[in-house]
Parts: structure tokens; sequence; C-alpha cells
């Protein structure tokens, strides 16, 4: 089949994309199969690098494919080994992550679930003085004026402490950045039901937490999904030059040699000075400092919003973790 593959991209005029490689070869997997091979590409030029190392690796004996994080090979893999952790993240703060609003719009293209679920959104809590559909957000029409397109879009982030003050919160400039990723959670968990993926235990990191335990049946997604339309509301009250500092001892962002400190800039600053020289991987964040009692004084307004407001509890199905306790939520 390797060779097969590599005659065929050599003589191909088809103009397939790598997608629709994958997409055939995929369809041809036998999954009782004991050998498997899978492999991570950026293009075709680098798929056939790819397949030359392979047909050399499996002349060997056993097949060797050192040097390589892109080739994947078993020759016992009939049966699953080990277990399947699903953790959904919480902010996408920029320069950490990617750019979550233009993958969940793609999402919507190709699986009618997640669109479904995106239509669920479109109106939020039918603010009179906020009446811009979420989808033109997340996605502004081309024909709008790039000033306002960017405008629109940037209702998705979190505030930059360094510019934008804390003030009354005006309907159609609301922050809707907790309630957009709690969506594009839950719709990528639908993604992962519909491609059957058998998750053994499930965890959330910060906001992402709710959308975990929704996954794990805790609680019924859209039942609980109106409350963020309710903290909208919420007067966000943060100190200017307040920030975040991502420090990183492993280059990884969520692993436990990694860390986020929140507080005054000017401190913020010195610390990440003092870390830089001492070879540390550091990335400060003008960000409201979430997490830390910088910003439990929110508690109370939030508190307020929802007094009246009730969600019911199930057992849940599957394990969930909570990241604020750090242990097994209890089925209870």
């Amino acid at each position: 089949r390797l060779k097969r593959l590599s005659a065929f991209l050599s003589q191909d005029e088809t103009k397939c994309t790598l997608a629709d490689v994958a997409a055939s070869l995929a369809r041809e997997v036998d999954l009782s199969h004991r050998c498997k091979l899978a492999l991570v590409c950026r293009d075709f030029d680098d798929l056939s690098g790819l397949l030359e190392r392979c047909l050399d690796g499996l002349t060997q004996e056993p097949p060797r494919f050192s040097g390589s994080d892109s080739v994947y090979f078993s020759s016992d893999a009939q049966t699953c080994r080990g277990k399947v952790a699903c953790i959904l993240p919480g902010m996408g703060f920029p320069g950490l992550t990617g750019n979550y609003p233009d993958h969940l719009i793609e999402l919507c293209l190709h699986f009618p679930e997640v669109r479904e679920e995106f239509d669920f959104f479109e109106a939020r809590d039918r603010n009179p003085a906020d009446t811009v559909p979420t989808s033109i957000i997340f996605s502004p029409p081309a024909s709008l004026p790039e000033a306002f397109r960017k405008q629109l879009k940037k209702r998705l982030a979190i505030p930059n402490t360094n510019y934008e003050l804390p003030d009354q919160n005006i309907p159609h400039e609301r922050y809707l950045s907790a309630m957009g990723v709690m969506l594009a959670n839950w719709a990528s968990w639908r993604v992962f039901q519909k491609f059957g993926v058998p998750v053994d235990m499930l965890c959330g990191q910060s906001q992402g937490e709710m959308a975990a335990l929704c996954a794990a049946g805790v609680c019924d997604f859209h039942q609980i999904a109106p409350f963020y339309w309710k903290t909208l509301d919420v007067e966000m009250q943060y100190d200017k030059g307040d920030g975040m500092l991502f420090v990183s001892l492993s280059g990884l962002e969520a692993a436990p040699s990694s860390l986020v400190l929140g507080g005054n800039s000017q401190v913020i600053q010195e610390m990440a000075e003092q870390l830089r020289a001492e070879s540390v991987l550091v990335h400060p964040m003008p960000y409201p400092p979430i997490h830390s009692p910088r910003l439990s004084h929110l508690r109370e307004a939030l508190t307020e919003a929802l007094r009246a407001e009730n969600a019911q509890a199930y057992v849940p199905h599957t394990d969930v973790y909570s990241s604020i306790k750090a242990e097994l939520y209890s089925h209870d």
C-alpha cells in the first residue's frame, strides 16, 4: 500500500488535496489488523519523504523509524491499551492558543451537529441593545468595514488591561469570551461523539470544567447555557495594568511544571525579568488575573446574577475530574 500510494503521488494529475488522500486511505483501514501505521505530514512533499522513510524502516528487523516524531507504527495494535482522557480547555489567550472562532465556524460547515449548537446561541439573551447575531460576531461579513469587523471579533477576546479600562458594561460591547469558549468546547464534544471516540475520563480547565460536566452527563448543556447569558451584564472590575505571567519549566502550556501568576503589572514584569535571567520560559499576558484573589470581588455579583437560576444535577456516566479541586467528582 505504501508503494501504491507513492506511485499515485508521483503520477497524480487530479489535483487532489492531502485531506482527499487521508480520507481515501481511512476508508481502507481494517482495525482488526495487528500492524498499524500512521503518518503526520504538512504537505505532499512531506508525505513523499515520510513514505520513503517508512519503506526503508519496514525492511529492518524489527521495523525501525528513529529520528522522526511524524511516524507512528506498532506491530501489535490489535487492541487498545490504556484509557482515553479528554481535556476541555479554558480561555483562549492570544499567543498561547489557536484561533478557535474560525475553527468553530469551519466545523459548522461540515457537521450539522455543530451548526445545531451554534444556532442555539445565535440570539443569546435577546437583549434589545445587543442584537448582533452570534454568527456575525464569530465571522463578520467581508462587506463590513475592516475596523467594524475587528470590533465585532474583539468581543470574543479577553479585555486587554494595558489600555481597556473597566467600566459599566455597554450591551453592544459585552465580552462574549466565556460564552464562546463554552460553545466551542461543547461543539467539539459533539464531534467527538459523532466519531465514536471512546472517552474514559473527562477534565476541564477553567471554563472547560462546565463543558466537561455536561459531557459527563452531570448537567444538561442546553439548560445551563443561558446562565452564561445572565453573566454578560455583570460589570467587569479590575485594576488597569493588572496582568498575568505564564511560567513554564517544560515548554508546555498544560503541565505540572507550568503555572500562571496574576497581579500588579509592575510586579509581574519584575518577576519575568528575574525568571528570564534564570533561563525560565515566561510569557507576560495583559489580561485580568483570573483564578486569583485579584478578581474574587466578582463572586458576589455573579452569585446575585444567578441567584434565581436552578439546574438539575445527574450522576455522571463518565468519570470527570475537577481542575479546581484536583480530584474526582463524586458519583453520589
